[in-house]
């Protein structure tokens, strides 16, 4: 290409700056998404080094007839929950930032952009499952008469399930229309 080309008004290296950002942004992403699995880690092995400190706070805020122990117990798996979550956040944003990179390559139709919105779908299932089980205990811990956040499903959430399998047809539709051209070109 030698010079700029107008695509509606606007420069085609704006959007490909804007794209290759994009990209830098999601990857930026995956690794917060792994520092923040790291750090629910370490927070379930502080509750384990420091239960003592940590049921005493409980007892002084709730009362000595509080459920000390299952409280911590099920604090220990909602941070056990939000680690189990990286690994299908990894799995949308990884993916999402090669389909970026390769659309600002200009090869959207990549044949291998399928495959990705169909790890991208499985991973958002895995992340819906995981936020009802996120639910069950909030409720679970509530019942101990725990100060809890409330929850509720998010129905984006599920609506972007099928969305996501849905596109991953289209990207394979899109592929094979565009080997066709190429062979006829």
């Amino acid at each position: 290409m030698t010079g700029p080309v107008e695509t509606g008004g606007r420069d085609m290296r704006d959007e490909t700056r804007l794209v290759r950002w994009g990209e830098r942004a999601l990857r930026g992403l995956a690794v917060a998404n792994i520092a923040l699995g790291v750090a629910a880690l370490l927070f379930i092995l502080g509750t384990f080094l420091f239960q003592q400190p940590f049921a005493a706070h409980l007892m002084r805020k709730y009362g000595a007839a509080a459920p000390v122990m299952t409280m911590i117990w099920e604090v220990r798996l909602l941070g056990l929950l939000s680690a189990s979550v990286v690994w299908p956040i990894d799995r949308c944003l990884r993916p999402l930032a090669d389909l970026a990179a390769s659309v600002r390559l200009g090869q959207p139709f990549d044949p291998a952009n399928a495959g990705r919105v169909t790890t991208i779908g499985w991973a958002l299932l895995a992340i819906q499952c995981l936020d009802v089980a996120s639910g069950v205990l909030t409720m679970m811990v509530a019942r101990t008469g725990a100060d809890v956040v409330g929850w509720q499903p998010s129905l984006a959430g599920w609506i972007s399930v099928p969305v996501a399998f849905v596109l991953a047809r289209v990207f394979a539709a899109g592929a094979r229309l565009d080997a066709d051209l190429e062979g006829t070109v």
